[in-house]
């Protein structure tokens, strides 16, 4: 639902941009739909749930060798995203010929990808252990990649980009569940240290794009991508036969016939 909803932001700015009237109206809607919501739920009387008590933490403060090495795949996962959400336009607008509006509204294609992916791979968890899921779902992003990237035509690129959401999907859910499962009975501080990668990748990776973009354009730049996909992917490698499998919560079976 998060992803779907996320469709809205890049294609109101977009279709602003593309009718002349800039991109402050299209951010102006965007806050108004947020506003709506707010409204929404006051008269619903929605509430936030009230925290349950927690039992005491069994936190010892080390984590094992392998939570390191997800570790790592985190932040090259995260680092894939926000070089994609902050530099997609760019690089549309360079190579593919698109107009601005077009460019800005083209994000929508990642995040559409994105909750389409969504929807369907919690089923492939069923089929295959989480690092080999990663690995595919890393694949399905290095196509979307080379699609977009080589696409002389945005119609093309887009559809790459389409492609691209699909993989990117699956990376920060089955990261996750790798951190956990590498927690050594820790999830508590697995996932509060998998914050750090994630700020780490979101503060340093498009800072490192934009110098090599200075250098040698955003379209070569964007060639970063696949480094931290394939970073992403011997990281899921070395994971692979020393995960726990994901084993389905038992299905309660009733009484009545």
């Amino acid at each position: 639902m998060a992803a779907g909803i996320g469709l809205l932001a890049p294609l109101t700015m977009g279709a602003m941009i593309q009718a002349g009237w800039g991109w402050r109206p299209g951010l102006g809607i965007d806050v108004g739909i947020v506003a709506l919501l707010a409204v929404v739920a006051l008269i619903f009387r929605v509430r936030t749930p009230q925290a349950q008590p927690v039992p005491e933490s069994t936190t010892v403060g080390r984590l094992p060798r392998t939570y390191r090495i997800a570790w790592c795949c985190l932040v090259a996962t995260a680092a894939v995203e926000v070089c994609l959400n902050l530099w997609v336009a760019d690089v549309l607008r360079v190579h593919s010929h698109a107009s601005t509006g077009l460019a800005t509204a083209a994000l929508s294609a990642v995040i559409g990808g994105m909750c389409i992916g969504r929807l369907a791979g919690a089923r492939l968890l069923r089929r295959w252990p989480v690092p080999q899921a990663l690995l595919g779902a890393l694949a399905v992003s290095a196509a979307g990649f080379a699609l977009f990237w080589l696409a002389p035509f945005a119609w093309l690129a887009i559809a790459g980009l389409v492609v691209l959401g699909l993989g990117n999907a699956l990376h920060f859910p089955l990261v996750i569940a790798l951190l956990i499962a590498h927690s050594d009975g820790q999830p508590d501080l697995a996932v509060s240290r998998s914050t750090t990668a994630s700020s780490l990748a979101f503060g340093v990776a498009p800072f490192v794009l934009g110098v090599v973009a200075d250098r040698v354009g955003p379209h070569t730049a964007f060639l970063l991508v696949p480094l931290f996909l394939a970073g992403a992917a011997t990281a899921a490698w070395r994971l692979r036969g020393r995960t726990p499998a994901v084993v389905p919560a038992p299905v309660p079976v009733s009484s009545v016939p």
